[in-house]
Formats: structure tokens, C-alpha cells, sequence
């Protein structure tokens, strides 16, 4: 999700690189709307409200039960 001057937005899957935009199925909506591009910041920001900062020492101490799922996880990447 991205908003643009209060004026423009932009949702979806698209992630800003090379794979993303050539390789892979993935599609974004831009919203030429004022109203909604400001709705959609409102809803954004309550979500960083409610986020929590999670530093590198956090994230390096997470137990060892997380870092095993993330590895099994990691496997199925290619095909994500």
C-alpha cells in the first residue's frame, strides 16, 4: 500500500523489484481518487499504531521453536 501526495494510491502485491514486475503474477490498483487516498492513509496509520519495533537483538533472541518454523517455511519460497 502506498500513498501519494493525499492524492493517489496504490494497493496490492507488487513489490518494488526486477522478479516482481517481470517474473512473477502480481497486480496493484491505483486509486486516482483525493478521498480515498486519504481514507487509505487513515487506515495505514492506525496500523502503525498498533505495530510494535522489533530491534535486532529482539529478533535474534526469538526462540528456537520461530527460527525452525521460519527455516521449513523458507523450503517452499521458490514456489510462493
Amino acid at each position: 500500500m502506498m500513498v501519494i501526495d493525499d492524492e493517489v494510491s496504490t494497493i496490492g502485491t507488487t513489490n518494488m523489484d526486477f522478479r516482481s514486475f517481470e517474473q512473477n503474477y502480481e497486480v496493484n490498483a491505483f486509486i486516482y481518487d483525493e478521498q480515498k487516498a486519504i481514507e487509505i492513509k487513515s487506515y495505514f496509520m492506525d496500523d502503525l499504531g498498533e505495530s510494535v519495533l522489533i530491534d535486532f537483538e529482539t529478533w535474534r533472541k526469538r526462540p528456537r521453536w520461530q527460527k525452525a518454523k521460519e527455516s521449513f517455511a523458507r523450503l517452499f519460497s521458490p514456489l510462493l
